[in-house]
């Protein structure tokens, strides 16, 4: 609920916008990005760009709250996507030892 209100608020208010900005995209792709260059060094997943690389693993599963946010029922496809999509992103990015 609460973020729901943060994202209506988004739209009002710009210290809103700025919030949901920070905690929904930038400090997710920042961390993402920092564990997925370490793994790329430690030689765990290919080499690639970092921050898009954090992009493609973290929009999916915000896309699927969005929707469950709108459409509560679709709750066990958007688990299976978010599935499916971690299984994707292993097989094309992580090195098997």
């Amino acid at each position: 609920k609460a973020r729901r209100m943060s994202m209506l608020e988004q739209f009002r208010d710009p210290y809103f916008a700025e919030r949901a900005t920070k905690y929904q995209i930038t400090e997710q792709q920042t961390i993402h990005t920092a564990l997925i260059r370490r793994l790329i060094d430690e030689g765990a997943m290919i080499k690639g760009d970092p921050e898009i690389i954090a992009l493609e693993y973290i929009a999916p599963g915000t896309l699927m709250i969005q929707m469950c946010d709108r459409q509560p029922e679709k709750k066990e496809e958007a688990l299976a996507i978010i599935s499916n999509h971690l299984d994707t992103i292993n097989d094309r990015y992580f090195l098997k030892k």
